[in-house]
């Protein structure tokens, strides 16, 4: 398998949704700081719970965050 097809297919594999958990170790963030974004409006999640219920699943999307970091990225030559 060539190196383009490996890294195709290790990229269809990974979630396109993370949990603030996951997404919390992946990118090094915390996850109150996470909620601090979010609380703002500076993050959009998706909230999965059921009706009348309290509790559900945050999930955020990968390329949403990785827009997110590179708008707040330094340096670069620009």
């Amino acid at each position: 398998m060539s190196r383009d097809a490996q890294e195709t297919t290790a990229k269809s594999n990974e979630p396109e949704y993370l949990r603030l958990k996951e997404a919390s170790k992946l990118f090094s963030i915390s996850i109150s700081k996470f909620h601090e974004y979010i609380a703002d409006g500076r993050l959009r999640t998706i909230n999965l719970r059921e009706p009348h219920q309290q509790r559900g699943i945050r999930l955020i999307a990968k390329s949403t965050l990785i827009d997110f970091l590179e708008q707040h990225a330094e340096g670069g030559g620009k």
